[in-house]
């Protein structure tokens, strides 16, 4: 590699470090990471470039955008860190934000081959982890995209009525989602949302909320105003409420089942 493509290398590697590093501290401001944001993120992204150096190098014909580096460099959290490390199960959640917020760049920029592959790549693994047994450690998990579509949609509900019938509305949801032709399975996940929405912490949202707006900082503000970006801010802090949840209380969902007699 000459002078030039060497320069290239370190400045992608730099921006890519930069959106981990402001991703983690925001974590270790709220005592929610061990390792320091700066040097953890130096070390995923050095692991990354090591063993997927054929894309960042241009080798397929483009380079990825930050993002999409960022994201598989947290694919290789495993390479750095123990999965029994208190940072490990952060580092996953951490994925999740940067994949979406992946998505919506996508949406406004044009994204190559290159990252295709690796938000592919990384999407796969992020749904691998947080459904691994030895992730979420419970004999039943609920769909956690049927979850967090009866959270939000809850929540939103909630947000407008001031917290009338909210029982109901769970369980129409539910219904709506057989009607729809959905599993069982997928609409018991949606009441499990529902229910969890219904007693959501008000600040702990508000402070999701937060995370998910610095990840999101420097997008045009039109965007940031829109009905589509509330959206996906609330999708983005259902998905960290109930994956959190699920970590921390793993018996959740079956305790749930157990409880309306499924």
């Amino acid at each position: 590699m000459g002078f030039w493509g060497s320069l290239v290398v370190m400045y992608k590697k730099s921006e890519a470090a930069v959106v981990l590093q402001k991703l983690f501290e925001g974590y270790k401001r709220q005592g929610l990471l061990e390792s320091g944001p700066a040097a953890l993120a130096n070390k995923l992204i050095e692991s990354a470039w090591v063993h997927e150096s054929y894309f960042f190098e241009g080798r397929f014909g483009g380079r990825p955008h930050k993002l999409s580096a960022a994201a598989i460099a947290l694919v290789h959290s495993n390479y750095v860190l123990d999965r029994a490390h208190p940072d490990y199960q952060m580092l996953v959640l951490c994925l999740g934000q940067v994949i979406a917020k992946a998505q919506i760049h996508k949406r406004l920029h044009k994204f190559n081959s290159v990252d295709d592959a690796l938000l592919g790549f990384a999407s796969k693994y992020y749904v691998d982890e947080v459904e691994k047994k030895a992730y979420l450690l419970q004999p039943r998990r609920p769909d956690i995209d049927y979850a967090v579509k009866g959270f939000a949609n809850l929540y939103s509900v909630s947000e407008a009525s001031g917290g009338a019938e909210l029982h109901s509305v769970e369980m129409r949801f539910a219904e709506k989602v057989l009607n729809d032709g959905g599993t069982e399975e997928q609409a018991l996940s949606a009441r499990f949302g529902g229910v969890l929405a219904i007693s959501a912490d008000p600040l702990l949202m508000e402070c999701l909320y937060r995370r998910f707006e610095e990840a999101m900082e420097g997008m045009p503000e039109e965007y940031m105003l829109s009905d589509e970006y509330k959206l996906v801010r609330l999708n983005a802090a259902a998905t960290e409420y109930i994956s959190g949840l699920l970590v921390e209380c793993p018996d959740e969902y079956e305790n749930f089942l157990n409880y309306i007699g499924k």
